[in-house]
C-alpha cells in the first residue's frame, strides 16, 4: 500500500480506505468540498470522490520542477516547488496562472485559511508568508528561521501553526506572526506533518510520538493512534468525521 492516499474513520479512529494511484510517495491530500485532492512526486494530481473513486486525474507544471506542496480553496490551487516556485491553478479548468513571490529554496508547505481569503507558505529559506489569493504579500518573516521551516497550517483564520527543522511546533498569529504557543519535540523528536479540524479546537499530528490528536488552544496531545505506516500529508473531511491520510514509501 506504497504511495496510498488512505481515509480514516474519526468515531473510533480506525483506517478505513487505501486510495491507490500514485506512482511515488504523496506529497499532500486536501479536501475541497465533496473532493479529496492527492498530490504526489510522481507530479499528479488525483481527484477522489467520498466514496473513495477516482474522478479525475490532473499533470502538474513539471516546467518548474518536482511538485513539494499543494493547497486548495474551492476553484483555486497554489502549488509549491523544488525550485522555490509558487504558481497557481485553477481546478476548473486545470490552467496554470502567473507565480506568486516564491522562496529562495524548495517550498515546504502550502495552505489556505478556513474563509479563503488568505493562504500560507513555507520553505527551505525559514521564511513564512501569507498572501491573498491574487499574490499580494500581506506577511513575511523579515528574520529567517535558521533551521527552516517544514510546514504550515491553519488552526483558524487568525492562528496558523508552524513547524521548524529543530521539531518545534509553533502557533502564530496569522496578522503579524507573532507566537501564541510552542511544543518542542525534543532532541530525538521529529514532526512529520499536522492539519487542524474544522472546528478550530483540535488538530491532527504525525510525529515521533505516532498519530496524536492535539488540543489547539495548547498543543497538548488529547489521545493518540498506533499505525505502522509513515503518514506524509493529512486532511480532515469538511464535517471533521474522517481524516484522509497519505502514505510515504
Amino acid at each position: 500500500y506504497d504511495n496510498s492516499a488512505c481515509l480514516w474513520g474519526m468515531a473510533e479512529p480506525k483506517l478505513e480506505q487505501y486510495l491507490v494511484g500514485h506512482e511515488y510517495s504523496v506529497v499532500v491530500v486536501v479536501f475541497v468540498s465533496d473532493d479529496l485532492f492527492s498530490a504526489g512526486y510522481d507530479s499528479v494530481i488525483h481527484v477522489w470522490g467520498r466514496d473513495g473513486a477516482k474522478k479525475r486525474s490532473m499533470p502538474s507544471e513539471e516546467i518548474h520542477g518536482t511538485m513539494t506542496a499543494f493547497a486548495a480553496a474551492e476553484t483555486q490551487a497554489l502549488v509549491g516547488f523544488d525550485g522555490g516556485a509558487l504558481v497557481p491553478l485553477d481546478l476548473a479548468t486545470g490552467e496554470w496562472g502567473l507565480p506568486f513571490d516564491g522562496h529562495k529554496y524548495s517550498v515546504s508547505d502550502v495552505d489556505w485559511s478556513p474563509d479563503g481569503k488568505f493562504v500560507a507558505t513555507t520553505g527551505w529559506d525559514g521564511v513564512m508568508r501569507i498572501f491573498n489569493p491574487d499574490g499580494a504579500v500581506i506577511f513575511a518573516d523579515k528574520t529567517p528561521h535558521a533551521e527552516g521551516l517544514e510546514m504550515v497550517d491553519f488552526l483558524s483564520s487568525d492562528v496558523v501553526l508552524v513547524a521548524d527543522g529543530s521539531a518545534t511546533l509553533q502557533a502564530r498569529s496569522a496578522a503579524d506572526g507573532k507566537p501564541l504557543w510552542s511544543v518542542p519535540m525534543g532532541e530525538e523528536g521529529w514532526i512529520g506533518c499536522l492539519a487542524g479540524a474544522p472546528d478550530g479546537k483540535t488538530f491532527a499530528m504525525f510525529c515521533s510520538e505516532g498519530l496524536t490528536f492535539r488540543d489547539a488552544a495548547t498543543g497538548a496531545t488529547i489521545f493518540s493512534v498506533n499505525t505502522p505506516d509513515s503518514i506524509g500529508s493529512m486532511a480532515f473531511t469538511p464535517d471533521g468525521k474522517r481524516l484522509a491520510t497519505g502514505l510515504l514509501d
